[in-house]
């Protein structure tokens, strides 16, 4: 064949095969072109909170689940690991199970401090002789009324969680508060302490084991503290069940440890095998024996205690004529002494952490976390089961929204801890274990402890950054008591800040779960409830409230007397589900950073107002803090404005960010040596001072300014060194803002 048809039949296929592949084309309806499924998630990364989801969670709470679930709850004692508090662990775990995408039944191996096994070997005190007779034996568990009180035999006997094991005996002296004041005013007047038993109430601002530790430096060698019926009780009435006082009989126990967390395994978590420090190391204990007992057994001493009369201000509710100090008893009894007998030990018992996550669709390594602890001293219906009761009908809600197809954006977690009441020892454990995660992944920690402690108002205590957040919820919540009101109205009426402005957040302290997230970490949170205003009801003049820690603290007092109706319940809860949808759904996190630049700019101002004449005496200056505050607020400003005005919300680079930024701000205040003499509490900002007092100076400063001495160089090298470490953080935030 010749190379011209062999070109020409070449020619032929290939316009045969062009004129196939157009004809072919055009009579086929092309396929619509299907996007990879990365570009729909992109869509649904830019979505921001959906009012209708919150509609649909405020509509779906319901009063009767919570008032069902206290009632379960708080059916029967649970003490943390006792069968009874296992039972409950295993039966959230289970639920969550069912409504969330997973759930974790977490055990540590964890001290706790207990009472002796040998139920014949009680906690007791007696007033004895010289010769050993007894005239007086103290009560060791309440009155038990069978109508309202199950199992009966599972009531823990008073005491104090990890006060040591002792027998002492001596002549009893009354020391009011048990402050190191009210001892001081005792050497005053001449009292021999030494060898002594003293006789305190519950109060003062000084903790269980602050009381034995204040005692022991003058001598004392055994305390006994009650709640003495003026701080527990209303004037006329009887006391629980014929109304909400406490009687006589009810006792407040709870745990004198000293910091938080497992003290055998500081830092670390309680694996088993985690290295243990031996028992003998262990610094946080008690140094004396330390017993809570009944009032009507403290009014029965008070009675004829002898020695000087006490002074005025040492008032008490009890039924005695005139309070005396003693020390020893009066006339024909002053050879009888009070004979004290602690059986504690310390065990290690395994303790269990309840985890249950609903995975965001967003950004699912964000997490917002909700927590409340599950063990109660006996049946714990206030404190901690209207907070649980509250935490399972959030949970049961947001199972309901999963089933219409709504995820949150970033995850949320929950947490029912143990064994809280021994010293937040779940909650400490678990985040150690968890450091790394939570450090750089988790957005906030939300707690529900006592939810609710009356129910007149919601009250809040909170980081300065969380106040956008939870404004924004509580306006969307009716206020039960007055429904013309939104929460956020009645909050502002009977809780309002200094200037009116705005409901108050009160600062954070360490009395519940948040604190090792917060004043350990620096993750931002919040520590929600409903409470009663003292200044217009002497009924909430009570801290926290009558039956605090004691065997009458029941579903019962908690529908009578309480909250009737489980309103303030319902309200609490929808409050704090909404916080949850705001801060998992918001494409900008919903943290307020000029409302936080400006409290620490007040902090500036205290520390000048109060602290400022000392200081320019000894040649130490406060004008690079006051120019660090002014940079903290002014940049707050600047990166408030660009989120409002300049913000790209179509660029996930802007967004992450921005959001990346006010996750960790809190972060910048946290110092890893802590405070001094507080080395858990490490927010220079934001965690409690040792020194009592109204000072709104940064807690680090302001202990080294009350701890000085004339010519007291190393306390003055003290107080330089937080200056420059509080100055530092600021200038720290202020530049972390910068975008």
């Amino acid at each position: 064949m010749s190379r011209k048809v062999i070109a020409l039949t070449i020619g032929v296929a290939c316009v045969g095969i062009g004129l196939g592949v157009i004809i072919g084309y055009f009579s086929h309806t092309p396929k619509s072109p299907t996007n990879p499924e990365w570009v729909g998630k992109v869509e649904t990364f830019f979505r921001d909170v959906d009012d209708d989801v919150i509609g649909e969670f405020l509509d779906g709470i319901e009063g009767n689940n919570i008032r069902s679930n206290l009632q379960y709850f708080a059916d029967r004692p649970h003490m943390a690991t006792s069968p009874r508090d296992e039972e409950l662990a295993n039966h959230i775990q289970a639920l969550w199970s069912e409504q969330l995408d997973s759930s974790e039944l977490k055990p540590y191996k964890i001290m706790h401090g207990l009472l002796s096994e040998d139920p014949a070997k009680p906690n007791v005190f007696t007033v004895v002789d010289e010769n050993g007779l007894e005239y007086f034996t103290s009560r060791q568990t309440e009155i038990v009324y069978d109508e309202y009180m199950k199992n009966p035999e599972t009531i823990v006997p008073y005491f104090n969680a990890f006060g040591p094991p002792g027998d002492v005996k001596g002549k009893l002296i009354y020391a009011n508060f048990a402050q190191e004041s009210d001892f001081t005013a005792l050497q005053d007047m001449g009292v021999n302490m030494n060898g002594t038993i003293a006789l305190v109430k519950y109060g003062g601002g000084v903790g269980r084991g602050g009381k034995a530790i204040n005692a022991e430096k003058f001598g004392v060698i055994g305390v006994l503290v009650y709640s003495d019926p003026a701080n527990y009780a209303v004037e006329g009435e009887k006391g629980y069940p014929v109304d909400s006082s406490l009687p006589g009989t009810g006792v407040q126990r709870g745990s004198a440890l000293g910091d938080y967390g497992d003290p055998s395994t500081p830092d670390y978590p309680s694996t088993e095998y985690a290295y243990r420090v031996p028992l003998e190391e262990i610094n946080q204990f008690p140094p004396i024996p330390l017993q809570p007992i009944a009032y009507e057994d403290a009014e029965a001493m008070l009675k004829d205690i002898g020695g000087q009369v006490a002074p005025t201000a040492w008032v008490t509710g009890l039924n005695v004529q005139e309070i005396h100090v003693g020390p020893g008893f009066a006339d024909s009894n002053s050879t009888r002494e009070v004979h004290l007998v602690t059986n504690n030990r310390y065990e290690l018992l395994t303790s269990y952490d309840v985890i249950g996550t609903l995975k965001g669709s967003e950004e699912p390594d964000k997490v917002i976390m909700f927590g409340n602890h599950r063990d109660s001293w006996v049946y714990g219906a206030v404190d901690p089961s209207s907070g649980t009761s509250c935490m399972m009908e959030i949970t049961r809600m947001f199972a309901e929204l999963k089933k219409t197809g709504w995820k949150p954006r970033r995850t949320l977690m929950f947490g029912s801890w143990g064994s809280e009441e021994f010293g937040l020892l779940g909650s400490n454990e678990w985040l150690e274990e968890h450091w790394t995660f939570a450090s750089e992944r988790m957005v906030s920690y939300i707690n529900l402890d006592i939810a609710v402690f009356a129910n007149q108002s919601f009250a809040a205590a909170a980081s300065p950054l969380m106040s956008k957040a939870l404004y924004s919820a509580a306006q969307r919540v009716t206020d039960p008591s007055n429904i013309a009101n939104t929460v956020k109205e009645t909050w502002l009426e009977n809780f309002p800040n200094a200037d009116n402005t705005q409901p108050e957040l009160r600062k954070l302290s360490t009395s519940s779960d948040y604190a090792p997230f917060y004043q350990t970490m620096g993750i931002t949170s919040a520590d929600l409830s409903y409470r009663g205003n003292a200044k217009r009801d002497p009924r909430y003049n009570i801290s926290p409230y009558p039956t605090y820690h004691t065997a009458y603290d029941t579903f019962d007092y908690v529908e009578r007397f309480v909250d009737p109706g489980f309103v303030a319940h319902t309200a609490v809860s929808k409050v704090s589900g909404v916080i949850m949808i705001l801060l998992s759904d918001s494409l900008v996190l919903p943290f307020d950073v000029q409302n936080f630049a400006n409290y620490v700019k007040s902090q500036v101002v205290a520390t000048e107002t109060e602290f400022g004449n000392s200081l320019s005496a000894n040649g130490i200056s406060l004008e690079f803090l006051k120019s660090a505050g002014d940079k903290f607020v002014s940049s707050a400003e600047s990166f408030q404005n660009y989120i409002d005005a300049t913000l790209d919300r179509t660029d996930p680079k802007d967004i992450n960010s921005v959001n990346e930024r006010l996750l960790l701000l809190e972060r910048t205040f946290i110092e890893p040596k802590g405070l001094p003499g507080q080395p858990q509490l490490r927010h220079v900002s934001g965690s409690p001072a040792l020194t009592s007092g109204s000072s709104g100076s940064f807690p680090g400063l302001k202990d080294a300014m009350f701890a000085i001495t004339p010519a007291d160089k190393k306390q003055w090298e003290l107080v330089k060194q937080q200056l420059a470490l509080v100055t530092y953080k600021i200038e720290t935030a202020a530049q972390f803002l910068t975008i």
